[in-house]
């Protein structure tokens, strides 16, 4: 991505700011246990992006850690802003909500479908995956 199409977000008090200079590694829905309790939603949309373009701009997030992974959230407004899986170091995962313009950036599948809440209706023609993405199901473990 050249400096026009970077991507820029951040929380919700603006304490921290973050820019993207790649497309995402991957971006889908995830419905599992840790991603709604951290999201406080039925699922949390996010995207995996290359650390090597990826940069805090303003601020870093406080990390809450688990043996699966560590999640940011800002200290000052609670905002949840990341995600490093400790399996896939080169990986930084964020909430496609914290972008300034998410309308960029389209899911293109779900995940962890089997912990779905039962009276959620998902009418989008996108590809489920009862548990993680092919390619990622080394991450499985522990959630």
């Amino acid at each position: 991505m050249n400096n026009n199409k970077a991507l820029q977000g951040g929380c919700l008090c603006g304490s921290i700011r973050y820019r993207i200079e790649s497309k995402p590694l991957f971006v889908n829905h995830c419905h599992c246990q840790q991603c709604r309790r951290h999201s406080g939603a039925v699922f949390m949309t996010h995207m995996g992006i290359p650390v090597e373009d990826f940069s805090w701009l303003k601020g870093e997030p406080t990390y809450w850690h688990s043996k699966v992974m560590d999640r940011g959230f800002c200290a000052n407004c609670g905002s949840t802003i990341s995600a490093l899986y400790h399996d896939e170091p080169g990986i930084i995962v964020m909430p496609l909500g914290t972008l300034d313009d998410a309308d960029k950036i389209k899911p293109a599948y779900h995940i962890m479908t089997e912990y779905q809440i039962s009276w959620l209706n998902i009418v989008d023609e996108l590809p489920r995956h009862a548990r993680l993405s092919p390619g990622y199901e080394h991450l499985d473990e522990g959630l």
